[in-house]
């Protein structure tokens, strides 16, 4: 979902923001251009269709969803828990996260 970059279309723009080691922050320009994300999900499909396990089929509710009204996509999300495990200075972020059922086993 990562938007190619415009000075070089073969790499993205993205960055990282670690604070006493630990990663706060995991941003990119997200991509938001129905044609070229249709393009990505052709290409995938047609791994699938090679036997490649791990890609992904086309989504076409998708791609209808983000040629329409739908806004682009926010690569922002709530920053709460990563400033949590920097208050109680948490090793991991599995430690402070909100839903049991995700954290790691004792």
């Amino acid at each position: 979902m990562a938007r190619a970059s415009d000075a070089n279309p073969q790499t993205t723009e993205r960055f990282e923001l670690f604070i006493t080691g630990r990663e706060h922050a995991n941003g990119f320009s997200e991509l938001n251009d129905a044609e070229d994300q249709a393009a990505r999900f052709h290409a995938q499909a047609a791994d699938k269709d090679a036997s490649n396990e791990e890609a992904m089929f086309f989504d076409a509710n998708f791609i209808r969803r983000r040629s329409t009204a739908c806004r682009p996509p926010v690569a922002a999300a709530s920053a709460s828990m990563r400033l949590t495990m920097l208050i109680t200075d948490s090793p991991s972020i599995c430690d402070v996260i909100l839903f049991p059922a995700l954290r790691r086993e004792a």
